[in-house]
């Protein structure tokens, strides 16, 4: 429901309204919301996070950025709509995988306050290809957003002139990029 609402709207329903949706329905919308602690409550499910780190989902996903990352002919980020896990949880997960080197930056939507597929958030994923060398200018043909959502990567990709690759859901795995 929450990931419709983002889609529909472009804005981000942040986490901690999540949980508390979550967690007023699971009581019939009789539990006393305001007595919870929100941040004890993020602070414990990240802890849950890190007890069950997500594993890659591919083995040759870490040869595939580090192919692309070497070659100096691309840049490499993520542009992603956070839901119940924050940026800052997913910024340490990348760092603990040993994959947070391959991005050279990362845009989340908690942190934004928008919502793929909205516009302005990847404007602002293109600001930022363009400051990481101003000296080159960059031809929207020539950026690629991979994602595996229709709606959310592809339709938002569109809408900004950027080409895009559904991948996953459609299996296509991440070794296709290198094929």
């Amino acid at each position: 429901m929450c990931n419709t609402i983002n889609e529909k709207t472009g804005k981000n329903i942040d986490a901690e309204e999540m949980y508390l949706l979550v967690i007023m329905s699971m009581n019939n919308y009789s539990y006393p919301a305001i007595d919870i602690n929100l941040n004890a409550l993020l602070d414990e499910m990240e802890n849950l996070l890190f007890d069950n780190v997500p594993f890659v989902y591919s083995s040759e996903t870490q040869r595939v950025l580090n192919n692309i990352k070497e070659s100096g002919d691309s840049t490499i980020s993520i542009l992603s709509n956070t839901g119940f896990i924050k940026g800052k949880s997913l910024r340490k997960v990348l760092k603990q995988l040993e994959m947070d080197h391959f991005f050279d930056f990362q845009l989340y939507s908690d942190e934004e306050g928008m919502s793929k597929p909205n516009r302005n958030l990847f404007q602002l994923m293109l600001d930022r290809i363009s400051a990481l060398d101003q000296k080159i200018n960059i031809d929207l043909k020539d950026i690629i957003h991979i994602g595996d959502n229709p709606r959310a990567d592809i339709e938002g990709a569109n809408s900004v002139g950027i080409s895009s690759l559904l991948i996953n859901s459609n299996n296509i795995p991440i070794l296709h990029l290198i094929s």
